[in-house]
């Protein structure tokens, strides 16, 4: 708010503001006449995220715009700095860094931002070398070069994380790849993501996530056996994989609830967490009246551990493959190609993962020795592994 007087402070630079409220260039997202300040300030997106300032690239109106090579420029970064001091002396083990591609401004390649973050690794990996950091950057071979040691693979139009879960937001005229019915052909955007992981297999990794609080739950277009093998190639592919709260039990995406709090239609994945069967699903005694947002009554922690056979438990016993498999620990895969485009192979290493799509029963050929771990009726025979109808395998 001092930023915001009329009064001089220390902290008049520390966001981005133009020289006067009616100098507001519309090439820019700017606020004004929220604050008495003769200025309109820039925002990241809603009116409420304030944009600090990192500087500008390319300086498009050198009235009010600094190089991000300004001196003044660095309070932002100083303070980005002290933040991440602060929480790994109190003990946290990192950071997941929202839109972290988007400090500097007019920075198309990024080679700004890229500088800044090399700055503030620089500072805090000197006392805290271990601390991780995360990027919601969606493009490893710019945050992995700043200096991020995973890079959230976001769900993107046209991308080979969109087409298994959430074609249908993009692309009204496909379905999900991990749909039985599904005719999407994948194999150009996985070659993409392959290439990707090796270009960058000794910098860091890809992070695929389940979901995040960006973006629909897998459950608004998978569900039952396809909502498994999701999870199946989540935890076979390589990098580190990211579980967001409740995807594990199968918590719905609520599509039509109202906006809380600019989530608009990304509240839907923003429900609390349902832990058992009784009041509220275990989150809170409060009259339903006073819930934050409306509680998914389709799941809780307790009705899946009841379960044996339930997502809750195949989840389990995919942490513990990945842990106990080495292979699936670091950045080697190789694509399989498959002239049935209902199957999905790949190697990890010595490993075969092994996905059926479709409604009826494959066989994907080859010499394999034992079946580590299956989901489905899957058998080993003289020319290879049969699969069930949306079945999947680990196989050595």
């Amino acid at each position: 708010m001092q930023s915001a007087s009329t009064q001089k402070s220390a902290y008049d630079d520390l966001f981005i503001w133009t020289d006067n409220v009616w100098n507001a260039p519309k090439e820019y997202a700017l606020m004004r006449g929220r604050f008495d300040r003769d200025g309109a300030y820039m925002v990241n997106f809603f009116c409420t995220q304030p944009a600090f300032n990192y500087g500008f690239n390319h300086i498009t109106h050198p009235e009010w715009q600094m190089s991000y090579k300004d001196e003044r420029t660095f309070q932002a970064r100083d303070l980005i700095v002290d933040i991440c001091l602060h929480y790994l002396k109190i003990g946290v083990d990192g950071f997941r860094v929202d839109m972290a591609d988007s400090l500097v401004k007019n920075d198309p390649d990024r080679e700004a931002t890229i500088e800044v973050w090399h700055y503030i690794f620089a500072k805090v990996r000197a006392q805290f070398p271990r601390a991780i950091f995360v990027s919601e950057w969606t493009d490893p071979d710019r945050s992995l070069a700043a200096g991020f040691d995973m890079d959230f693979i976001n769900d993107r139009e046209n991308t080979f994380a969109n087409d298994l879960t959430r074609r249908e937001l993009w692309d009204k005229q496909n379905i999900s790849f991990l749909l039985p019915d599904s005719k999407l052909d994948i194999s150009e955007n996985l070659q993409k993501t392959v290439d990707l992981i090796g270009r960058n297999r000794e910098k860091g990794y890809l992070s695929f996530i389940s979901c995040n609080h960006d973006t629909a739950r897998p459950t608004r277009f998978l569900h039952g056996r396809a909502l498994r093998l999701f999870y199946i190639v989540l935890f076979t592919l390589p990098g580190v994989p990211f579980l967001y709260y409740g995807d594990e039990i199968a918590m719905q995406y609520q599509k039509d609830i109202p906006s809380k709090e600019c989530g608009f239609a990304r509240t839907g994945s923003r429900t609390v967490m349902n832990w058992t069967e009784g009041r509220n699903h275990g989150f809170s005694s409060a009259a339903e009246g006073k819930l934050f947002l409306p509680i998914d009554l389709t799941t809780s922690v307790e009705k899946m551990r009841s379960d044996q056979t339930s997502l809750y438990w195949l989840v389990k016993a995919l942490i513990r493959l990945r842990k106990q498999e080495t292979m699936l620990h670091g950045n080697m895969i190789e694509v399989v190609p498959q002239r049935d485009k209902r199957l999905l192979v790949y190697k990890r290493g010595d490993l075969t993962v092994a996905v059926n799509l479709a409604r009826d029963e494959k066989t994907v050929e080859g010499k394999f020795g034992r079946v580590l771990f299956s989901d489905g009726d899957v058998r080993l025979c003289d020319g290879g592994i049969v699969l069930s109808a949306q079945s999947a395998c680990v196989v050595g």
